[in-house]
Order: structure tokens, then sequence, then C-alpha cells
């Protein structure tokens, strides 16, 4: 579907103006300094700046900034992919939410609220919707050790939330973890929204980073709730610990240190047939789904073979038993997001 399409729809069932407030109280980091308002692959990969290269106040309120901004105040939103932004629940989502403040000028006078860091590709595992191999850039890394106290720390005095780390794992990144201690001590107010492959999201690592009692959401990205095909995907992973973290999650979540406990799921040609096991799960753990197309990062070799794995197309010879699966009752649970792209609106 085209944007305008999805907009129209989204406003026949809002009953008014779509509208977006990331642009205007979120900002992402890359590994390599880019920066970004919202997830590359959701924006066309249109970035705000790099960090390494100018300062945060330049790319807050820079040009390219402003520009992206006006697209979200004429409704356009020209730069962005919403087949694959918007879920189902998108009604829920707090992004969209009709009480958020209207912003009507490209220039924003505070500093954002919610600031994703996705600064180190540092992973023990390798997903292989995501990588081929272990990924670690020490040159990147130094630079963001030498920007915590000149850029990041600053750059956080109006944050509610904190993010990390979209680019690798938290728990095996030193950089993160000493970001994390650094935050903790300066902003004690901060909510921390991780996420994690699982295995090391123990009850031992939240307490030594000290988030206990900070957190927000955990987001676990698994994509597989078998252990045969958990392997194929995550290579080094372990299935074992995985759920045995998983359990302290959901007791953590019931007992109200978390606000939101999220499951992540990329759909692909190797799990498809699982999503309805995957929901059940999350189901009894008390967490929400978030099902995911397979998109190409450029980091993995099946990126190269997307329409043989990309069973979500119609285009795939599998396609119908996709379709079969996709329409079960159960994907019509509350807590269960499945974007545009895997079933329009």
């Amino acid at each position: 579907m085209e944007n305008s399409e999805i907009i129209k729809h989204a406003e026949e069932i809002l009953g008014e103006k779509f509208r977006c407030i990331v642009p205007f109280e979120h900002l992402m980091f890359f590994q390599d300094g880019k920066v970004y308002s919202c997830c590359p692959s959701l924006v066309n990969k249109y970035t705000f700046g790099n960090i390494f290269e100018q300062s945060y106040q330049e790319i807050w309120n820079g040009e390219k900034a402003k520009a992206f901004r006006q697209t979200f105040i004429d409704g356009t939103f020209k730069f962005c992919d919403l087949n694959s932004c918007i879920t189902k629940n998108f009604k829920d989502d707090p992004r969209f939410n009709p009480r958020n403040k209207v912003y009507d000028s490209v220039e924003v006078d505070t500093l954002p609220k919610m600031v994703h860091l996705n600064i180190d590709e540092t992973c023990n595992a390798r997903c292989v919707t995501c990588r081929d191999k272990n990924l670690s850039n020490p040159e990147w890394i130094k630079k963001y050790e030498e920007n915590i106290d000149k850029t990041l720390i600053p750059l956080l005095k109006n944050a509610e939330t904190v993010y990390l780390n979209g680019a690798g794992e938290l728990f095996a990144s030193n950089l993160c973890k000493k970001l994390v201690k650094k935050i903790t001590s300066v902003y004690p107010n901060i909510k921390f929204d991780i996420i994690t492959n699982g295995t090391l999201a123990s009850k031992e690592n939240f307490e030594e980073l000290g988030l206990i009692g900070k957190l927000q959401s955990v987001e676990v990205s698994m994509h597989s709730v078998h252990r045969d095909t958990y392997a194929k995907i995550v290579r080094g992973g372990d299935f074992d610990k995985l759920m045995q973290n998983l359990y302290f999650l959901s007791d953590m979540k019931k007992s109200g240190q978390l606000n939101f406990l999220w499951l992540n799921f990329v759909v692909s040609i190797y799990n498809y047939q699982e999503m309805i096991d995957f929901q059940r799960l999350a189901n009894a753990l008390g967490a929400t789904t978030n099902f995911w197309e397979y998109r190409p990062w450029g980091q993995a070799e099946m990126d190269k073979h997307y329409d043989e794995v990309a069973v979500f197309e119609p285009s795939h010879p599998d396609y119908h038993k996709y379709v079969d699966i996709i329409n079960n009752e159960i994907f019509k649970s509350p807590n269960c997001n499945i974007n545009a792209k895997l079933r329009p609106l």
C-alpha cells in the first residue's frame, strides 16, 4: 500500500488527522555515528547528521531535521515506509496517540524525550537475519567512549527514557554497560527500554547494572519457540538460558517492576510456521508480541536471497500457507502487534 492509502485508512479508524511525534521527541544514534529520528529501514535511511562530525545541537535542529519534520506537519510522511511502520494495533501506539502534543514548528525548543542508543555491534550471538559474523568496530567504540561526557550525557538532560542497544547485545557491550552506569548516576529518574537476545538477560546482570526498578520495557528478540529452529536462526544462542530468563522477566512484569515485556519475531521462511506457538508463549508470559517482516540489512548472506526467504510476499510459492497462518484468530489478541507489511490494517 502507498503511504497515502495507509494514512487515509488510519484516519478513518482514528476519526481525526494522523500524527506522529517521533521526529519532535526522539533521536536515534548508530554505531557509525549517524543519527536518525527513527529506525533507518522505516525512514529510507534518512539521517539527521553524524555525531562524530557535528554537535548534537546542530543535528537536533539542523536543516535535515527540519526538512524531515516538515513532512510530518504537512502529513505527507514522504521519507517514511508506513507499510513497515504501522501495526494493526497502531491506535494504542504512543507514537500516534491523538492526545500527544501537536507540533506545528520544524524547530524544537527542548532536547529529545527519548534517545535510542544503537552504538555497539558487539553481540554474543549471530541471528541469520542480522549478520553472518561477529561484528565490532573498536574505532567507533572509542569515539563513543570519548563522547559519553561531552555529548551523550548533556543530550539526555530532558530525556525520560533511554533505549539501548539495538545494534548488538547490551550485556555483551562494555561501552553500553559503562554508559548505563553513568546515566543512572547522573540521571536517577531516567527509565530504560532494553532490547536483548535474552540469553544474558539474567537477574544477576540486571542487578549488576543497577537496572532493577529503572526499567520501562524489555524487548527480547528470539524469533522461535522451538529449540531446533532457534538453533538454526540464533547462532551462538542458548535456548535453555533464554527460557529461564524469559520467566524471570515475566515475573518482573507481573510484580510491577517492568511495565512492558515484548517478544520480537522476524518472520521468514525458517520460522513462519511457529507464529501461532510464539503468540501462545507470549500469552502465557503476559508479554506482547512484535511480528516484523524480514528486512535485508546488507550484513547477512541471506540478504542476497530475499525472494526465497520472504514468505510474506505474495510472489512466494508458500505464500498461501503463510496466509492460512496469519489469519488465525490468535493474532487478533490485543497483545499482538503485526505490521502492515505482514497483514494490512
